[in-house]
Formats: structure tokens, sequence, C-alpha cells
């Protein structure tokens, strides 16, 4: 208040929000329905109070716009890593056909991936929208050897397919055991960021591999 106390010049409220999530889906939308009920609530305030230029603010906005943000950068990662992937793939093999199947086997494994988040119960936070970020590049590795050398194997559509295991199926299950390998390491980190990215690793690669 003022020195003659006859005019309030400013007034501080606090509410505790740290119970609420984080994340980008249930816990994302309970923290952005609280923001809005907030700005609703500052509407009648100032109509009620005559004041003016007041505003609230929290961590958990700033937050939540961050994942937001994050989320669609990721997103729209994920969508250019595909189109450029499915570029290389037509590149390699030169035969469209082949190109087709790939891509819908490459979006096959990025889908799948993607479920084992779900199904590990992780909401897409921070960490996972960093994590899924190497899903079209990792998951484009042993698909583009299987198809180019199905692609340049000779014979009828079934001995293209086994020289293609023969020639390349040793090296690609030699790459998913290593790499499988680091992902399991990385599980056990205390750092959330990289025991996601291990789980997630275990799941792509798992895939990639079955997929190819």
């Amino acid at each position: 208040m003022n020195k003659d106390k006859n005019n309030v010049k400013l007034i501080w409220c606090g509410f505790n929000v740290t119970s609420l999530g984080s994340g980008f889906g249930d816990a994302y939308g309970v923290v952005d329905a609280v923001q809005k009920r907030m700005n609703d609530a500052l509407v009648i305030a100032e109509e009620k109070s005559g004041m003016k230029n007041m505003y609230h603010t929290s961590i958990k906005w700033l937050f939540n716009r961050m994942i937001a943000g994050t989320f669609e950068f990721a997103v729209m990662s994920l969508v250019i890593s595909y189109c450029i992937a499915c570029g290389v793939i037509m590149l390699v093999t030169g035969n469209w056909k082949v190109t087709i199947i790939s891509a819908y086997v490459l979006l096959s494994i990025i889908s799948f991936s993607l479920m084992g988040l779900v199904v590990c119960g992780y909401d897409m936070s921070l960490n996972e929208c960093c994590v899924i970020l190497v899903a079209a590049g990792m998951s484009v590795d042993y698909l583009l050897h299987m198809s180019h050398s199905f692609n340049h194997a000779k014979g009828t559509k079934e001995e293209r397919v086994r020289q293609a295991l023969k020639e390349m199926g040793i090296s690609v299950l030699s790459g998913a055991i290593t790499t499988m390998s680091a992902a399991i390491s990385l599980c056990f980190c205390i750092f959330y960021i990289y025991s996601r990215l291990g789980v997630y690793l275990l799941w792509l690669i798992g895939c990639a591999f079955v997929y190819s």
C-alpha cells in the first residue's frame, strides 16, 4: 500500500502447483488446464478490484511450453529424417518398388519403437522428446543394408532373399548385438535421459532387426 494506506499498489498471492505432473500427455493437459483457469481468475480479479497490470507466472507454465516446443521439434525432426532416409534408400537401391516397401517397413519400425515408450508407461516429457530424435537414423541402418543387398542379388525373389541374408545377415546380427549390449548398459544409468535412451534403443534395435 502507499504511505497514506488508502491505495493498494501490490498484491501477491501464491499457490502450490508442485503436485502437477510434467510431460506431454495427461500431465501436459492438466497443467495447461490449470493455467487457463488461472487466466480466467485473473480477468475476474481485475474486474472486481479495478487493478491493472496483474499477471501470474509459474515455472510449471514455462516448463510446459518448453515441453510443447520440444515435442513439436522432435516430431518435425522425425518426419524430416524419415523423408531423408527414404530418399537415401531410393538413391542407394535405384528401385522404386524396393523403396516403397522399405519406406513402409521403416514407418512400422518407428511406430513400434514409439509404442515401446507407451508400454513402459513413460510420458512424452523432455527426456523422451530428446530420445526419439534418433528414431529414423537408427531404424534405417539395418533396413538399408538388407535392401541394398537384396537389390543387387540375382535370381528369383526367394534366391535374392537367401543371398541377402547370407551376405548381410551376419553383419546385421552383429550390429544388433553390439548396439543392444550398449543400450542395456545405458538402462542402468542414474540420469533419466540415458536410461530412457537405453530402453528406447532396445525397442528400436529389436524392431529394426526383426523387420529388416
